[in-house]
């Protein structure tokens, strides 16, 4: 279901997805209206495009960066463990310096993305 989610931009139409952008964080909006409380306004905005264009090139960036993270061999993580490392050293150590090259093509497909859309 998570991931279903996180694919949807993927599968609307860009009218669809702007409809459902500007009627969720329009000043009328479910989520616009607290934001229009704290003194933000993300509707016929810079921000509102920004928003735009992250929801769109979200599903690019998460799927490189979430099978980099797959592909992760877990006995490497698993030995640094049992060598006395802490999970955040093991994280920081081997995880994410493994997950970078996926991280980096995530950031490239994203950013390409939405550059495209204007």
């Amino acid at each position: 279901f998570v991931e279903a989610l996180l694919q949807l931009p993927m599968v609307l139409p860009p009218v669809v997805l702007g409809y459902l952008l500007l009627v969720s964080f329009g000043s009328q909006g479910f989520i616009g209206k607290y934001l229009d409380t704290l003194g933000i306004h993300l509707a016929f905005n810079w921000k509102g495009a920004v928003l735009a264009s992250m929801v769109v090139a979200f599903p690019l960036i998460v799927q490189p960066i979430r099978l980099s993270f797959q592909l992760i061999n877990r006995q490497l993580e698993h030995v640094a463990g049992s060598l006395g490392a802490s999970p955040w050293r093991v994280f920081y150590s081997i995880s994410l310096p493994l997950a970078l090259p996926g991280m980096i093509i995530g950031s490239i497909l994203g950013f390409s993305r939405s550059l495209g859309e204007f």
